[in-house]
Protein backbone atom coordinates (compact mmCIF):
# COMPACT_ATOMS: atom_id res chain seq x y z
CA UNK A 1 0.00 0.00 0.00
CA UNK A 2 1.20 3.33 -0.94
CA UNK A 3 -0.58 6.82 0.43
CA UNK A 4 0.47 10.05 -1.66
CA UNK A 5 -0.80 13.93 -0.94
CA UNK A 6 -2.13 15.20 -3.96
CA UNK A 7 -3.17 18.96 -2.75
CA UNK A 8 -6.62 18.77 -1.97
CA UNK A 9 -6.96 14.72 -2.68
CA UNK A 10 -5.34 11.65 -1.64
CA UNK A 11 -4.18 9.19 -3.98
CA UNK A 12 -4.06 5.00 -2.35
CA UNK A 13 -2.50 2.60 -4.30
CA UNK A 14 -3.09 -1.17 -2.53
CA UNK A 15 -2.34 -4.16 -4.00
CA UNK A 16 -3.31 -7.86 -2.50
CA UNK A 17 -1.01 -10.21 -1.18
CA UNK A 18 -0.43 -13.76 -0.55
CA UNK A 19 -1.33 -15.60 2.66
CA UNK A 20 2.66 -14.55 4.24
CA UNK A 21 1.49 -11.09 4.33
CA UNK A 22 4.62 -10.26 1.98
CA UNK A 23 4.27 -12.00 -1.33
CA UNK A 24 2.51 -9.69 -3.90
CA UNK A 25 -0.25 -10.97 -6.53
CA UNK A 26 0.77 -9.55 -9.62
CA UNK A 27 -1.45 -7.37 -11.71
CA UNK A 28 -3.71 -6.52 -8.68
CA UNK A 29 -3.03 -2.69 -8.10
CA UNK A 30 -6.05 -0.56 -7.47
CA UNK A 31 -6.12 3.07 -7.25
CA UNK A 32 -8.47 5.73 -5.41
CA UNK A 33 -9.00 8.99 -4.91
CA UNK A 34 -10.32 10.11 -1.19
CA UNK A 35 -11.09 13.15 -0.16
CA UNK A 36 -10.13 12.20 3.55
CA UNK A 37 -7.76 9.16 4.60
CA UNK A 38 -7.80 7.11 8.49
CA UNK A 39 -4.56 5.31 9.21
CA UNK A 40 -5.34 2.44 11.72
CA UNK A 41 -2.58 0.31 11.05
CA UNK A 42 -1.78 0.44 14.74
CA UNK A 43 1.55 1.07 16.22
CA UNK A 44 2.77 -2.30 17.21
CA UNK A 45 4.26 -2.33 13.82
CA UNK A 46 7.82 -3.14 13.62
CA UNK A 47 9.42 -5.57 16.08
CA UNK A 48 12.75 -3.87 18.19
CA UNK A 49 15.32 -6.44 18.22
CA UNK A 50 17.67 -5.87 21.09
CA UNK A 51 21.63 -6.84 20.98
CA UNK A 52 23.83 -8.79 23.36
CA UNK A 53 27.49 -8.78 23.31
CA UNK A 54 28.30 -11.71 21.73
CA UNK A 55 24.82 -12.74 21.14
CA UNK A 56 26.02 -13.72 17.25
CA UNK A 57 27.59 -16.43 19.06
CA UNK A 58 24.46 -17.91 20.17
CA UNK A 59 24.24 -21.46 18.77
CA UNK A 60 19.96 -21.82 19.53
CA UNK A 61 17.17 -20.44 18.35
CA UNK A 62 16.38 -16.11 19.02
CA UNK A 63 13.03 -14.95 17.54
CA UNK A 64 10.82 -11.85 18.60
CA UNK A 65 7.29 -12.30 20.87
CA UNK A 66 5.75 -11.59 17.36
CA UNK A 67 6.33 -14.87 16.31
CA UNK A 68 5.59 -16.65 19.62
CA UNK A 69 2.21 -18.66 19.12
CA UNK A 70 2.44 -21.04 21.54
CA UNK A 71 4.41 -23.86 23.03
CA UNK A 72 3.77 -26.63 20.57
CA UNK A 73 3.51 -24.49 17.65
CA UNK A 74 7.08 -22.88 17.54
CA UNK A 75 8.36 -26.43 19.47
CA UNK A 76 9.50 -25.46 22.80
CA UNK A 77 8.65 -28.97 24.54
CA UNK A 78 11.82 -29.56 26.99
CA UNK A 79 14.23 -26.39 25.51
CA UNK A 80 16.08 -24.26 27.82
CA UNK A 81 14.13 -21.03 27.28
CA UNK A 82 15.25 -17.42 28.39
CA UNK A 83 12.35 -14.50 27.53
CA UNK A 84 13.78 -10.99 27.34
CA UNK A 85 11.72 -8.17 28.97
CA UNK A 86 8.99 -7.67 31.53
CA UNK A 87 5.91 -6.37 30.00
CA UNK A 88 2.83 -7.87 29.35
CA UNK A 89 3.92 -10.16 26.21
CA UNK A 90 6.66 -11.10 28.01
CA UNK A 91 4.98 -12.58 30.97
CA UNK A 92 2.47 -14.20 29.06
CA UNK A 93 5.13 -15.89 26.98
CA UNK A 94 7.20 -16.75 30.02
CA UNK A 95 4.08 -18.17 32.18
CA UNK A 96 2.94 -20.03 29.14
CA UNK A 97 5.70 -22.01 28.35
CA UNK A 98 6.20 -22.58 31.97
CA UNK A 99 3.04 -24.23 32.45
CA UNK A 100 3.03 -26.68 29.07
CA UNK A 101 6.49 -26.30 28.28
CA UNK A 102 7.75 -28.97 30.32
CA UNK A 103 11.69 -27.72 30.55
CA UNK A 104 11.69 -26.03 33.98
CA UNK A 105 12.20 -23.33 35.38
CA UNK A 106 11.87 -20.70 32.22
CA UNK A 107 14.47 -17.48 33.05
CA UNK A 108 12.80 -14.12 32.71
CA UNK A 109 15.78 -11.33 32.05
CA UNK A 110 14.53 -7.63 32.93
CA UNK A 111 16.68 -4.50 33.18
CA UNK A 112 13.78 -2.37 34.38
CA UNK A 113 11.91 -4.95 36.58
CA UNK A 114 8.06 -4.44 37.07
CA UNK A 115 5.22 -3.70 39.13
CA UNK A 116 2.67 -6.80 38.48
CA UNK A 117 -1.12 -6.07 38.95
CA UNK A 118 -3.32 -9.14 39.12
CA UNK A 119 -6.66 -9.49 36.79
CA UNK A 120 -8.99 -9.05 40.07
CA UNK A 121 -8.50 -7.37 43.10
CA UNK A 122 -10.04 -7.62 45.92
CA UNK A 123 -12.68 -9.72 43.72
CA UNK A 124 -13.51 -7.34 41.07
CA UNK A 125 -11.73 -6.45 37.72
CA UNK A 126 -8.46 -4.66 38.36
CA UNK A 127 -10.04 -1.84 34.92
CA UNK A 128 -12.88 -0.89 37.55
CA UNK A 129 -10.40 0.91 39.60
CA UNK A 130 -9.80 3.57 36.94
CA UNK A 131 -12.26 6.58 37.83
CA UNK A 132 -12.02 10.22 37.63
CA UNK A 133 -11.63 10.54 41.31
CA UNK A 134 -8.60 8.16 41.53
CA UNK A 135 -7.25 10.14 38.59
CA UNK A 136 -7.78 13.40 40.19
CA UNK A 137 -5.96 12.91 43.01
CA UNK A 138 -2.02 14.24 43.31
CA UNK A 139 0.05 12.01 41.46
CA UNK A 140 2.20 11.27 44.63
CA UNK A 141 -0.82 10.19 46.83
CA UNK A 142 -2.53 8.30 43.20
CA UNK A 143 1.04 6.15 43.28
CA UNK A 144 1.18 5.53 47.12
CA UNK A 145 -2.62 4.18 46.95
CA UNK A 146 -1.77 1.88 43.99
CA UNK A 147 1.44 0.83 45.33
CA UNK A 148 0.04 0.07 48.93
CA UNK A 149 -2.90 -2.12 46.97
CA UNK A 150 0.13 -4.14 45.16
CA UNK A 151 1.56 -4.62 47.87
CA UNK A 152 -1.55 -5.86 49.95
CA UNK A 153 -2.56 -8.41 47.55
CA UNK A 154 0.47 -9.30 46.20
CA UNK A 155 3.01 -8.45 48.53
CA UNK A 156 6.06 -6.46 47.80
CA UNK A 157 7.60 -6.75 44.74
CA UNK A 158 10.90 -6.86 45.91
CA UNK A 159 10.17 -9.87 47.63
CA UNK A 160 9.91 -11.65 44.07
CA UNK A 161 12.88 -10.32 42.84
CA UNK A 162 10.89 -8.46 39.78
CA UNK A 163 12.52 -4.79 41.51
CA UNK A 164 11.23 -2.29 40.15
CA UNK A 165 12.76 0.57 39.24
CA UNK A 166 10.60 3.33 38.71
CA UNK A 167 6.74 3.89 40.61
CA UNK A 168 3.76 2.15 39.82
CA UNK A 169 2.36 4.75 37.83
CA UNK A 170 5.82 6.06 36.07
CA UNK A 171 5.15 3.09 33.68
CA UNK A 172 2.28 0.92 32.17
CA UNK A 173 1.77 -2.05 34.90
CA UNK A 174 1.94 -5.61 33.76
CA UNK A 175 -1.06 -7.28 34.45
CA UNK A 176 -0.86 -11.00 34.71
CA UNK A 177 -2.70 -13.19 37.83
CA UNK A 178 0.10 -16.37 37.35
CA UNK A 179 3.28 -14.85 37.15
CA UNK A 180 3.80 -14.68 40.63
CA UNK A 181 2.26 -18.53 40.98
CA UNK A 182 4.82 -19.77 39.13
CA UNK A 183 7.77 -17.21 40.57
CA UNK A 184 6.53 -18.89 43.65
CA UNK A 185 6.78 -22.47 42.87
CA UNK A 186 10.64 -21.58 40.82
CA UNK A 187 8.77 -22.55 37.26
CA UNK A 188 9.66 -19.24 36.59
CA UNK A 189 13.62 -17.33 37.84
CA UNK A 190 13.43 -13.64 37.29
CA UNK A 191 16.90 -12.63 36.27
CA UNK A 192 18.70 -9.16 35.47
CA UNK A 193 19.83 -7.53 32.23
CA UNK A 194 21.92 -9.70 30.16
CA UNK A 195 25.57 -8.71 30.44
CA UNK A 196 26.66 -11.05 27.44
CA UNK A 197 26.06 -14.40 25.59
CA UNK A 198 29.12 -17.17 24.50
CA UNK A 199 27.46 -20.01 22.62
CA UNK A 200 24.61 -21.32 24.69
CA UNK A 201 25.28 -20.02 27.70
CA UNK A 202 24.12 -16.56 28.95
CA UNK A 203 25.66 -14.54 31.69
CA UNK A 204 23.41 -11.85 33.71
CA UNK A 205 24.89 -8.58 35.06
CA UNK A 206 25.00 -9.85 38.84
CA UNK A 207 26.71 -12.92 38.08
CA UNK A 208 24.35 -15.57 37.20
CA UNK A 209 24.78 -17.27 34.14
CA UNK A 210 22.97 -20.36 32.55
CA UNK A 211 22.70 -22.48 29.06
CA UNK A 212 19.37 -21.87 26.89
CA UNK A 213 18.42 -23.53 23.34
CA UNK A 214 15.55 -20.53 22.80
CA UNK A 215 16.24 -16.94 23.52
CA UNK A 216 12.65 -14.72 22.91
CA UNK A 217 12.94 -10.91 22.66
CA UNK A 218 9.94 -9.25 24.00
CA UNK A 219 11.45 -5.78 23.95
CA UNK A 220 8.19 -4.13 22.04
CA UNK A 221 7.73 -2.57 18.53
CA UNK A 222 8.39 0.73 16.88
CA UNK A 223 6.39 2.77 14.73
CA UNK A 224 6.27 2.35 11.34
CA UNK A 225 4.34 3.75 8.08
CA UNK A 226 6.33 2.37 5.44
CA UNK A 227 3.04 3.36 3.12
CA UNK A 228 3.34 7.19 3.61
CA UNK A 229 5.72 9.19 1.36
CA UNK A 230 9.09 10.11 3.15
CA UNK A 231 7.39 13.86 3.38
CA UNK A 232 4.36 12.82 4.95
CA UNK A 233 6.40 10.32 7.22
CA UNK A 234 9.28 13.17 8.35
CA UNK A 235 6.04 15.33 9.37
CA UNK A 236 4.47 12.93 11.13
CA UNK A 237 6.75 10.71 12.70
CA UNK A 238 9.43 11.37 14.96
CA UNK A 239 11.40 8.31 14.25
CA UNK A 240 14.16 8.91 16.68
CA UNK A 241 11.72 8.83 19.83
CA UNK A 242 9.25 6.39 18.12
CA UNK A 243 6.49 9.14 18.51
CA UNK A 244 3.76 10.55 16.51
CA UNK A 245 3.66 14.37 16.35
CA UNK A 246 -0.15 14.46 16.62
CA UNK A 247 -2.09 16.59 18.12
CA UNK A 248 -4.18 14.30 20.52
CA UNK A 249 -2.47 11.04 18.92
CA UNK A 250 -5.17 12.28 16.02
CA UNK A 251 -4.48 14.73 13.52
CA UNK A 252 -1.03 16.72 12.62
CA UNK A 253 -1.46 20.54 12.66
CA UNK A 254 0.52 20.49 8.88
CA UNK A 255 -1.27 18.35 7.31
CA UNK A 256 -4.79 18.93 8.89
CA UNK A 257 -8.24 16.71 9.20
CA UNK A 258 -7.62 14.72 5.75
CA UNK A 259 -5.54 12.72 7.36
CA UNK A 260 -6.52 10.78 10.65
CA UNK A 261 -4.50 8.44 12.62
CA UNK A 262 -7.28 5.94 14.50
CA UNK A 263 -5.88 3.66 17.13
CA UNK A 264 -2.11 5.17 17.83
CA UNK A 265 -2.61 5.28 21.52
CA UNK A 266 -1.62 3.13 24.35
CA UNK A 267 -4.09 2.64 27.07
CA UNK A 268 -2.64 2.86 30.78
CA UNK A 269 -5.44 1.09 32.28
CA UNK A 270 -8.32 -1.15 31.15
CA UNK A 271 -8.82 -1.68 27.39
CA UNK A 272 -7.86 0.34 24.17
CA UNK A 273 -11.84 -0.16 22.34
CA UNK A 274 -13.35 2.74 24.12
CA UNK A 275 -9.97 4.71 23.16
CA UNK A 276 -10.59 3.57 19.14
CA UNK A 277 -14.18 4.27 19.05
CA UNK A 278 -13.67 8.51 20.71
CA UNK A 279 -11.33 8.71 18.52
CA UNK A 280 -13.29 7.52 15.36
CA UNK A 281 -16.13 9.81 16.35
CA UNK A 282 -13.47 12.66 17.30
CA UNK A 283 -12.44 12.04 12.97
CA UNK A 284 -15.97 12.31 11.79
CA UNK A 285 -16.75 15.25 13.84
CA UNK A 286 -14.03 17.13 13.69
CA UNK A 287 -14.36 17.75 9.71
CA UNK A 288 -16.58 21.01 10.81
CA UNK A 289 5.23 8.76 23.78
CA UNK A 290 1.68 7.54 22.78
CA UNK A 291 0.40 6.17 26.09
CA UNK A 292 -2.45 7.74 27.78
CA UNK A 293 -5.17 7.01 30.19
CA UNK A 294 -8.34 6.34 28.73
CA UNK A 295 -10.86 7.56 30.76
CA UNK A 296 -8.71 11.32 30.77
CA UNK A 297 -7.93 10.59 27.36
CA UNK A 298 -11.23 9.81 26.26
CA UNK A 299 -13.09 12.79 27.99
CA UNK A 300 -10.95 15.18 26.60
CA UNK A 301 -11.48 14.12 22.83
CA UNK A 302 -15.23 13.48 23.71
CA UNK A 303 -15.55 17.47 24.84
CA UNK A 304 -14.25 18.51 21.54
CA UNK A 305 -17.75 16.86 20.50
CA UNK A 306 -20.28 16.89 23.08
CA UNK A 307 -19.96 13.79 23.94
CA UNK A 308 -18.08 14.05 27.56
CA UNK A 309 -20.45 12.70 30.53
CA UNK A 310 -21.61 15.47 32.63
CA UNK A 311 -22.26 15.19 36.12
CA UNK A 312 -24.88 18.26 36.67
CA UNK A 313 -26.46 16.87 32.97
CA UNK A 314 -26.54 13.16 34.38
CA UNK A 315 -27.15 13.47 38.26
CA UNK A 316 -28.50 9.97 38.87
CA UNK A 317 -25.59 8.53 37.68
CA UNK A 318 -23.02 11.11 39.02
CA UNK A 319 -22.17 8.56 41.37
CA UNK A 320 -20.99 6.13 39.18
CA UNK A 321 -18.96 8.62 36.81
CA UNK A 322 -16.73 9.45 39.53
CA UNK A 323 -16.12 6.36 41.55
CA UNK A 324 -16.77 3.92 38.74
CA UNK A 325 -14.98 3.32 35.23
CA UNK A 326 -18.60 3.04 33.84
CA UNK A 327 -17.23 1.78 30.52
CA UNK A 328 -17.76 2.91 26.97
CA UNK A 329 -21.57 3.52 27.11
CA UNK A 330 -20.66 6.25 29.05
CA UNK A 331 -20.06 8.46 25.79
CA UNK A 332 -22.99 7.29 24.50
CA UNK A 333 -25.37 9.27 27.07
CA UNK A 334 -25.09 12.67 25.18
CA UNK A 335 -23.30 14.44 22.22
CA UNK A 336 -23.80 13.11 18.55
CA UNK A 337 -25.17 9.44 18.28
CA UNK A 338 -26.86 9.01 21.90
CA UNK A 339 -27.55 5.81 22.46
CA UNK A 340 -31.13 5.25 24.55
CA UNK A 341 -29.57 2.28 26.25
CA UNK A 342 -26.57 4.01 27.66
CA UNK A 343 -27.72 4.91 31.03
CA UNK A 344 -29.06 1.24 31.93
CA UNK A 345 -25.56 -0.25 30.32
CA UNK A 346 -23.44 2.33 32.77
CA UNK A 347 -25.64 1.14 35.87
CA UNK A 348 -24.70 -2.73 34.56
CA UNK A 349 -21.07 -1.27 35.41
CA UNK A 350 -19.81 -2.59 38.95
CA UNK A 351 -18.76 0.20 41.51
CA UNK A 352 -15.52 -1.56 43.39
CA UNK A 353 -16.40 -1.87 47.04
CA UNK A 354 -13.21 -0.08 47.90
CA UNK A 355 -14.48 2.93 45.78
CA UNK A 356 -18.19 2.58 47.50
CA UNK A 357 -16.10 2.98 50.80
CA UNK A 358 -14.02 5.83 49.70
CA UNK A 359 -17.06 7.96 48.44
CA UNK A 360 -18.79 7.75 51.57
CA UNK A 361 -15.85 8.48 53.87
CA UNK A 362 -15.45 11.52 51.79
CA UNK A 363 -19.26 12.63 51.78
CA UNK A 364 -19.20 12.08 55.60
CA UNK A 365 -15.71 14.03 55.72
CA UNK A 366 -17.15 16.76 53.97
CA UNK A 367 -20.07 17.10 56.26
CA UNK A 368 -22.98 17.21 53.09
CA UNK A 369 -25.14 14.53 54.65
CA UNK A 370 -26.16 12.75 57.93
CA UNK A 371 -24.43 9.64 58.39
CA UNK A 372 -27.62 7.45 59.22
CA UNK A 373 -29.12 9.37 55.57
CA UNK A 374 -26.13 7.62 53.42
CA UNK A 375 -28.27 4.59 52.32
CA UNK A 376 -30.62 6.75 50.44
CA UNK A 377 -28.72 9.78 49.21
CA UNK A 378 -25.46 8.29 47.46
CA UNK A 379 -26.49 9.03 43.74
CA UNK A 380 -27.58 12.68 44.17
CA UNK A 381 -24.86 14.05 46.93
CA UNK A 382 -22.31 12.50 44.51
CA UNK A 383 -22.40 15.98 42.34
CA UNK A 384 -21.35 17.68 46.09
CA UNK A 385 -18.18 15.70 46.34
CA UNK A 386 -17.31 16.35 42.66
CA UNK A 387 -18.25 19.94 44.23
CA UNK A 388 -15.86 19.40 46.99
CA UNK A 389 -12.80 17.72 45.58
CA UNK A 390 -13.23 20.21 42.98
CA UNK A 391 -12.99 22.71 45.12
CA UNK A 392 -9.61 21.22 47.22
CA UNK A 393 -7.77 21.68 44.15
Amino acid sequence: MYVLNLGEDWKVIVQEVEEDGITVKPETHRKYLAKNVAIASGHHAKPTMAKFMGQDSFTGEIIHSVKYKDVITNHLEDKRVLVVGIGNSAVDVAVNIAAIGREKPVYLSTRSGAWVVPNYIFGQPTDLYANRLFLALPWKLATWIFETVIKVVSGDPKRWGLNPKMRALQTQPTVSPTLLHHIQRKNIVVVPNIQRIENKKVYFINGESAEFDTIILCTGYKIDLPFLSDEIKQTVLDDNNNNLKLFKNVFNPDIGQSLAFIGFVQPASGGILTIFETKNRYYHSARHTIQKDPITYNDEISSYFGAKPELLTNPTLAWRLIFGSCGAFQYRLQGPNTWSGAKEAVKKVPVTEMMNYTGIGLLVIAGLINVEEIPTCIEVNAIGVWIFLNGCK
